[in-house]
């Protein structure tokens, strides 16, 4: 009777302290409407409907705190991040929140990424080198590879080879392994008729897509991958 009393009273001093704990963690509540959501939590819920592919919904968080403060620079890049994301992509309105949050930032690494992106697959390359160019200032360590992959493709474009060679050679050094840098890489030789440095990186490239097949939860897309990679040399593949 004694244990259990002690139990009991242990409990009752203990519960303010879990629930004290609890609420200093704050979390998206799922019944909350989107209009009384304060900016913080609209953009949780925005992430969060990226995150389980309802990019819909995802924007209209974004439009209700975009109406409330159109210099939001975290929701602008965001909602140009989603309309990128959506099929087909929005590139007008990722373009509208890029750009207004360039006047915002004129440095900022995602807006400025962003449309390069864009003005990469619009083969505007002159434009895309750009904004790459200013985005590789503040890139982080998980996109360099990809920036600077697509910065060499563009520098290849505008006829500036020694400048391509010098970003893709910093791609592979951030990540040995980015397929898109070997391609630029052996691309670049190719064309340059470099075939004996071609066809060893274009070993090394098969062999990086033979890896990834052995490791890849996707074996149809690994494959594919693979595929590409043994093509690639000889400038089969035309990347720009």
């Amino acid at each position: 009777m004694r244990v259990t009393l002690l139990l009991a009273i242990g409990l009752v001093l203990f519960a303010p302290t879990v629930a004290a704990a609890q609420d200093s963690q704050p979390a998206l509540r799922e019944d909350k409407p989107l209009g009384l959501m304060n900016e913080d939590e609209l953009i949780q819920a925005a992430k969060k409907f990226r995150d389980t592919g309802r990019l819909l919904d995802a924007r209209a968080a974004l439009r209700i705190l975009q109406s409330r403060n159109d210099r939001n620079l975290e929701g602008l890049q965001l909602d140009g991040e989603i309309a990128l994301l959506t099929t087909p992509m929005d590139v007008s309105g990722a373009q509208k929140s890029f750009l207004t949050a360039i006047k915002l930032q004129p440095a900022d690494f995602r807006a400025n990424f962003g449309l390069g992106q864009i003005q990469f697959r619009s083969r505007s390359y002159r434009q895309a080198q750009a904004y790459l160019e200013i985005a590789a200032r503040s890139a982080p360590k998980d996109k360099e590879a990809e920036l600077y992959a697509m910065l060499a493709q563009c520098c290849r474009a505008n006829g500036m080879k020694p400048e391509a060679y010098a970003a893709v050679k910093k791609a592979i050094a951030v990540d040995p392994a980015s397929r898109e840098a070997h391609e630029v890489n052996i691309s670049l030789l190719s064309s340059d008729r470099n075939f004996d440095q071609a066809l060893v990186e274009a070993d090394a490239l098969v062999e990086l897509n033979r890896e990834a097949v052995r490791t890849a939860s996707n074996k149809r897309e690994a494959l594919a991958k693979l595929h590409g990679a043994g093509k690639t040399v000889g400038g089969t593949d035309e990347l720009v």
